[in-house]
């Protein structure tokens, strides 16, 4: 049910960011079964973050004080992997570069918005 990468695409739909939700849950509260496998996944995800294509279902569950689908997610995920590198030394410095790698590749994209399809990318849809 997790979103799988598609020519460096992610599609990610309510029914998938459940799924990286309630599979990040249980890494954690599994005290960390299956990181090996788990977390790579997760920070690919991670990477990915900047050409997810957000699929967002009907406006009705839409509020006006509701924050933005991509930005949600993307607390949670970072979130996740911040508990797994407190719980897992051995996993910490991987983790932490990946969350600073995406945010120097998010500063960048910030910088060169002008050129840039603002509808491709997460933080701007």
């Amino acid at each position: 049910m997790c979103p799988v990468d598609i020519r460096g695409v992610f599609q990610l739909d309510e029914r998938r960011r459940d799924a990286v939700i309630a599979l990040g849950i249980f890494l954690v509260e599994s005290e960390l079964q299956h990181k090996d496998a788990i977390v790579p996944y997760l920070l690919v995800l991670l990477k990915g973050l900047p050409r997810v294509q957000w699929i967002e279902e009907s406006s009705e569950r839409k509020g006006r004080e509701t924050l933005p689908i991509a930005e949600n997610f993307s607390f949670s995920l970072v979130t996740m992997l911040s508990d797994v590198a407190q719980m897992d030394e051995s996993m910490r410095i991987q983790i932490l570069e990946a969350v600073m790698n995406l945010m120097q590749v998010l500063q960048e994209m910030c910088q060169n918005i002008e050129g840039q399809d603002k509808g491709q990318y997460f933080f701007l849809s």
